[in-house]
């Protein structure tokens, strides 16, 4: 082609990348700060206010991860300060920076090159409207980074390949670092790669050669690196309790991922199934692309994200730490394998399937900003909810407490308590009795009321132990018990009938009898006690007993128990039917002893004395083992 030819054709495709990349910002930066920053971007924004040591040691012991993101997220603060758009804006740009790999990573065989420029504009155009990317690009987390890095290893792999140069090797080696670096989960991504390099250097190998030793050189020194960094969080022998999910199902999270290329979040899940079977199109596509034209640079770009893919949803499957978003950062680089495929499509065929993407993306885009399913737990809202209606004889308790990081973001650092005060969700740390009381306690103490902001307290509170504490001396004002006006956040306000009264710390000398049966379900129990004295005509009795679950429990959630009341001569005088636990046994392990305050109404006429107090707990079909017979006094 004559040069006044190629010239103008190149600066046009030059002009069209650019707007490509400028759309990319644009859909990036739209609506950045529009919603409240989450659990997770609360915690990244706290950890980068740590100098470096701190922020190493920090991620290590405390999460399992590594730094690099905390580490730029740190300077990068300290440059354009910490509210909520300029947090997200180190994502955004990395965001820009993936969509700017999609040109390295659409190669075309050498007898397609004419094609070059147009598979680079559509790869480009694919992962620029990627809501998965995009998504990822709107968040204060690593996770745009992981995917910009992840693009640009399999991009360096893919010149390494070709050029077999040392410098291209030790850069490979160098990114896989980085991404280890970002996320544990890029070293799941370099062994992906590794195995390829294996693959790749026992068929092409030439043993005289000293190049051919290169591949296994730098495959040896970020392997040693990653190690090297897994000792040292090992170092620190901690148990890491921060999930109670069981093991994933692999191909649940196979599908998840590959519906990635076009849901943001992964939801809503009804539409799981049929995003998956675009994104295996998608992917079966390429691979006939592939195939027919001998893709050579593209073999390695698909090949080398499919492994991943893999790899990664298997070791999540294996650990069930690490859920199905981890895999989905790296389906979106697919895409620009399908921006090669349309490339190579004749245009009959292209223009639509290119057209079907894109409307399709644009669903996905519009869904991220409309959808309230994607909608961030509203922090930011409930803080200066409270601020504004909260009184001088309150307080505020967060349950779970791992979420004091960005509530303290919004709030402040004062007026508030954490139970427990974790960093990240420790399941091991489950509320119960003996480590809630005392914390209440201290929080309460002089005060006439409280706040309490529950989310995740299914996880860390699961008998409801702190709302049944507080409910037992105060009445519930507005708002609502249960609203979802902060979007997956509930906020209570209690007022106390009179300054809070202490609580007995540990637990209280029960002196019941318990009496077992041959029906046992997997329930025990330690004994009930009356918590406080009644008197003749106060009109309800209140007991608390404690129960344990088994790690084989078969209990139903729904089960109940039957507290009944008789006198010196054996006679009933009451019943009263309620749930073991108010909303349903815990349906994870739990292996403290719960809590239960049973309020039970007497009869206006019940005269004072001794009586006797038989808790039976039961299911739909039977009664079940134990049965808890405990002293009550009822005072003149």
């Amino acid at each position: 082609m004559p040069k006044s030819l190629a010239q103008p054709r190149l600066l046009a495709h030059l002009l069209a990348l650019a707007g490509v990349l400028l759309l990319a910002l644009a859909i990036r930066i739209a609506a950045l700060d529009a919603r409240s920053l989450w659990y997770d971007e609360g915690y990244s924004v706290m950890l980068a206010q740590h100098d470096a040591g701190r922020i190493i040691a920090q991620t290590a012991s405390l999460d399992f991860n590594t730094p690099l993101h905390y580490l730029l997220l740190h300077v990068w603060t300290r440059l354009a300060g910490m509210s909520e758009f300029s947090a997200r804006l180190l994502s955004v740009f990395a965001g820009v920076i993936t969509v700017a790999l999609a040109a390295p990573l659409a190669i075309l065989p050498a007898r397609c090159q004419h094609r070059q420029r147009a598979a680079r504009l559509s790869a480009a155009m694919l992962m620029a409207l990627s809501p998965m990317l995009v998504s990822l690009a709107q968040e204060a987390r690593m996770y745009a980074l992981l995917a910009c890095l992840f693009a640009l290893c399999v991009a360096q792999l893919v010149h390494s390949l070709r050029t077999r140069a040392w410098r291209s090797w030790t850069l490979w080696a160098v990114w896989n670092l980085a991404a280890f670096l970002t996320h544990v989960i890029g070293g799941v991504f370099f062994a992906a790669q590794a195995l390829l390099v294996a693959g790749w250097w026992l068929w092409r190998r030439r043993l005289h050669r000293p190049q051919s030793l290169m591949p296994l050189g730098a495959t040896a020194f970020a392997g040693v690196g990653m190690g090297m960094f897994v000792l040292y969080i090992l170092s620190f022998g901690r148990s890491y309790g921060v999930t109670y999910a069981a093991r994933l199902d692999f191909f649940s999270v196979v599908a998840q991922s590959l519906a990635a290329m076009s849901l943001p979040h992964l939801e809503p899940r009804q539409m799981v199934p049929l995003a998956a079977v675009g994104g295996a199109g998608i992917l079966a596509a390429l691979s006939l692309t592939v195939w027919r034209n001998r893709g050579g640079a593209m073999t390695w770009v698909a090949g080398a994200c499919l492994t991943a893919i893999m790899a990664i949803s298997a070791f999540c499957a294996y650990t069930g730490k690490f859920g199905q978003r981890y895999p989905a950062v790296v389906a979106p680089l697919m895409l620009a394998g399908a921006g090669v495929t349309l490339a190579l499509w004749p245009r009959r065929a292209a223009r639509p399937a290119g057209s079907a993407l894109a409307v399709l993306s644009a669903v996905g885009l519009l869904a991220w900003h409309t959808d309230p399913i994607y909608l961030n737990e509203d922090f930011r809202g409930a803080a200066a909810r409270i601020r504004q209606s909260i009184a001088q004889d309150e307080t505020i308790l967060l349950v779970a407490g791992h979420y004091w990081p960005v509530f303290a973001y919004y709030y402040g650092g004062d007026g508030w308590h954490a139970l427990p005060q974790d960093d990240v969700l420790d399941v091991t740390h489950a509320l119960d009795y003996a480590n809630t009381v005392p914390a209440l306690n201290r929080a309460l103490a002089g005060k006439s009321g409280a706040w309490l902001l529950l989310w995740q307290d299914d996880v860390i509170d699961p008998t409801r132990l702190t709302q049944a504490l507080l409910a037992r001396q105060s009445i519930a004002l507005a708002p609502q018990m249960d609203t979802d006006e902060y979007h997956g956040l509930r906020l209570k306000r209690y007022r106390f009938f009179h300054p809070y009264q202490p609580l007995p710390e540990g637990l209280p000398d029960t002196q019941s009898a318990i009496e077992l049966t041959d029906r046992q379900r997997g329930l025990s129990a330690l004994g009930c006690a009356q918590f406080s004295n009644i008197r003749s005509g106060a009109g309800f009795l209140e007991i608390a007993c404690f129960w344990g679950l088994e790690p084989d429990n078969a209990v139903p959630i729904s089960a109940q128990v039957s507290l009944r009341l008789t006198n010196q001569a054996g006679e009933q005088v009451l019943q009263s039917d309620q749930p073991i636990v108010p909303g349903g046994l815990p349906y994870i392990p739990y292996p403290k002893p719960i809590t239960a305050i049973y309020t039970i109404p007497l009869p206006p006429d019940l005269p004072a004395g001794d009586y006797s107090l038989r808790a039976i707990p039961y299911t739909e079909v039977e009664q079940i083992s134990p049965q808890v017979v405990t002293p009550v006094r009822v005072l003149p």
